[in-house]
């Protein structure tokens, strides 16, 4: 939202106009964090599956297979699954704790009054600063 747009216009449907731009922008932002957390749990889903599937196959391979070679890049596989599911939760609280932020704006009750105020006070200063330059023009015109 411009300021000059805000000084210029007093009427209440440009106001009406920026809440609901203010919303929809909060809605977008939330929209677009809680589809990239979704994503992200689809692979940390694909992840622990993967890691049960190996662990599983660790099991297998101890019990028949006594190869050290299969069993040390299997660890490492898992390590290196382990580590990217660490990442993953991490992003996860992250977004987590955006989309959190992101409802308590969206869900604030007094939104619509404290926009209302910013907007009073802001043809407030307006119309101060009108008087101020009428009467700086007419000193001028007086000189």
């Amino acid at each position: 939202m411009k300021k000059t747009r805000v000084l210029r216009l007093k009427s209440k449907h440009f106001l009406t106009f920026s809440l609901e731009e203010g919303l929809f922008r909060q809605l977008h932002t939330r929209s677009i964090l809680e589809a990239e957390r979704e994503k992200l749990q689809r692979i940390l889903a694909n992840v622990k599956q993967e890691n049960g599937q190996l662990n599983r196959e660790i099991t297998r391979s101890k019990t028949y297979n006594t190869k050290a070679d299969d069993e040390k890049q299997r660890r490492k596989e898992k390590q290196n699954i382990l580590l990217d599911l660490e990442e993953l939760n991490a992003k996860i609280l992250v977004i987590d704790i955006d989309v959190k932020r992101q409802k308590r704006m969206v869900e604030d009750r007094h939104l619509a009054k404290r926009e209302e105020a910013k907007t009073f006070e802001l043809s407030r200063i307006n119309e101060k600063l009108k008087i101020d330059i009428n009467i700086a023009e007419s000193k001028i015109k007086e000189l």
